[in-house]
C-alpha cells in the first residue's frame, strides 16, 4: 500500500497540470459568469452532469461552487465562499472525476473532495509535501492520519486513527489545515480507536467470538489493523474490525498516540483493477449473501488503490480497510501479490 500510495501522491503533485478554462471544458455560459456575486471567475470545469467553478474576491478569499445539471439548468449542490490561501499560496482547482476534485496549492499540498454515499461533498484527504523536505509526506483522512518521515521508511509509514474535525466542503476552513506533521495531533481525537499489535509478536492476532481462546476464530488481524474498542473485560478487549465484532487479548490493542509506534504488517496484496466486474464488491460480512456496501467497478481507481487487506476470515475472504472511510470484506480472487 505504501509504495502505491507514494506513487499516487507524486503523480498528483508533479504531473497534474494547473487547471485552465480550456482544460476544464468551460462553456459559453460559464464565461458569461466571469463577474458575479461570487467574485471573478478563475476557472470552470464540466465533468459529466456537474460543473466545478472557482472564483476569487477582492478580500482575497475564494469560492468553490459545485453545480448539477437538472432539466437543462445548473443547480447548486455545494458551495464554500471562504476558501483561504494556505502557506501564502492561492488555491487552484483540478477535477479528477464527476465525484472527485482537488483543491491544490501549487506543488505543496492538495485537498481531495469527494461526493460520499449520503450525497455530501467532504474532504477525504489532505496531503502535504513538506517544502523543505520533499521526501516527507503526511496525509489526513476522515478517521486517520499517516506520516512518512524518511525515505528509508516509506514502506512503513506511521498511522494514527481517531475522530477528526468535520470535513464537509461547505464548512471547510483550508487556512487551518496543518503544514507540519507535529501539528496534525491537534486535529485528531484517538479515543475509542486502536491498532492491533499481536500479543505473541507474530504479526497476526486472532479475533475470537468470545473472550476465550478455545472459542472459534472470527478473523485473523494483521499488525497495524485499525479497530474500534467497544468494551474491555479483565485481560480482553471487545473490538470492531471491518464491521465484525469480536474479542482479542488486551495486550494486543494499542491506543492513543502510541499507535504511531506500531508498524503495519499487512500482506503485499493489490486489487487487480483490470479484471473487476459487477461482482467485485465490498460486503458487510464475509459472505456473498451479505449486503453490498460498495461496488468496486464504479469506484474511482485512485480510491481502489488505497484499499488494504487488514485481516482474513478464510482463504476466500479478506477483511479490508481504506483510509477514505471504507471497510468491509472482499473475496480474495480480486487480489494479486504486489509490491506493497
Amino acid at each position: 500500500m505504501a509504495k502505491a500510495f507514494l506513487s499516487f501522491i507524486l503523480t498528483l503533485f508533479f504531473l497534474l497540470p494547473s487547471p485552465s478554462l480550456a482544460e476544464g471544458q468551460a462553456t459559453e455560459k460559464a464565461d458569461s459568469r466571469s463577474a458575479t456575486h461570487h467574485g471573478e471567475l478563475l476557472t470552470s470545469q464540466i465533468y459529466g452532469i456537474r460543473r466545478f467553478s472557482l472564483y476569487s474576491s477582492e478580500d482575497e478569499t475564494f469560492t468553490i461552487q459545485i453545480e448539477r445539471q437538472e432539466n437543462g439548468q445548473w443547480v447548486t449542490e455545494a458551495i464554500n465562499s471562504s476558501i483561504q490561501p494556505w502557506n501564502n499560496t492561492v488555491p487552484t482547482l483540478s477535477v479528477i472525476g464527476e465525484d472527485l476534485f482537488l483543491i491544490k496549492y501549487i506543488d505543496l499540498a492538495y485537498a481531495s473532495i469527494m461526493l460520499d454515499a449520503s450525497g455530501s461533498w467532504r474532504m477525504t484527504s489532505w496531503d502535504v509535501c513538506l517544502p523543505l523536505s520533499p521526501d516527507r509526506f503526511f496525509s489526513i483522512y476522515p478517521n486517520s492520519i499517516s506520516i512518512y518521515t524518511h525515505p528509508a521508511e516509506l514502506s512503513a509509514p506511521m498511522w494514527i486513527y481517531g475522530s477528526l474535525l468535520p470535513m464537509d466542503l461547505e464548512s471547510l476552513d483550508t487556512s487551518s489545515l496543518p503544514l507540519n506533521p507535529d501539528d496534525v495531533k491537534n486535529l485528531i481525537d484517538p479515543d475509542g480507536w486502536a491498532v492491533i499489535s499481536s500479543a505473541d509478536e507474530t504479526g497476526i492476532q486472532a479475533m475470537y467470538m468470545t473472550p476465550d481462546t478455545q472459542q472459534p476464530v472470527l478473523c485473523s488481524l494483521y499488525d497495524g489493523a485499525p479497530v474500534k474498542v467497544i468494551d474491555s473485560q479483565q485481560d480482553w478487549a471487545k473490538i470492531e474490525a471491518a464491521g465484525l465484532t469480536g474479542w482479542v487479548p488486551q495486550a494486543s490493542v494499542v491506543t492513543g498516540f502510541d499507535m504511531l509506534k506500531v508498524t503495519q504488517r499487512f500482506p503485499e496484496l493489490c486489487i487487480w483493477q483490470e479484471i473487476l466486474t459487477d461482482e467485485a464488491a465490498i460486503y458487510a460480512a464475509p459472505t456473498a449473501d451479505s449486503p453490498v456496501l460498495y461496488s468496486l467497478q464504479h469506484m474511482d481507481s485512485s480510491v481502489v488503490s488505497y484499499i488494504s487487506v487488514i485481516g482474513s476470515t478464510s482463504d476466500e475472504w479478506y477483511a479490508v480497510f481504506c483510509p477514505r472511510g471504507i471497510c468491509g470484506f472482499m473475496e480474495s480472487k480480486w487480489f494479486y501479490a504486489g509490491n506493497g
